[in-house]
């Protein structure tokens, strides 16, 4: 699996009042906060961190995945099919980006 160059906003990434900005403020996302869709305010906030811990989660996926190539075993086999496709998912849009 090759990497690709990252497009999305580089993190880390925090939570500041129900939004997801970078650490100078840059907006990311605001999770939806309206009482009318019937999700409680814990459940939007820990959505909100989910969202800012996507960027560390992934360089540490991509970092594991770089570690167990050349690996055999079952063990090794098994977590590679579990990474790779979140990390293609995580970087779907980055083969078309740029080009």
């Amino acid at each position: 699996m090759t990497m690709t160059k990252t497009t999305h906003t580089p993190g880390p990434w925090v939570v500041s009042s129900g939004a997801v900005e970078t650490v100078s403020g840059v907006p990311i996302a605001r999770m939806d906060r309206e009482p009318s869709n019937g999700t409680m305010p814990v459940e939007r906030d820990c959505n909100a961190y989910l969202c800012a811990a996507s960027p560390e989660m992934l360089d540490a996926l991509e970092d594991i995945f770089a570690q167990l190539n050349g690996l055999e075993g079952r063990q090794y086999k098994w977590i590679r099919a579990r990474i790779e496709p979140v990390i293609k998912l995580a970087r779907k849009n980055d083969s078309d980006a740029g080009e």
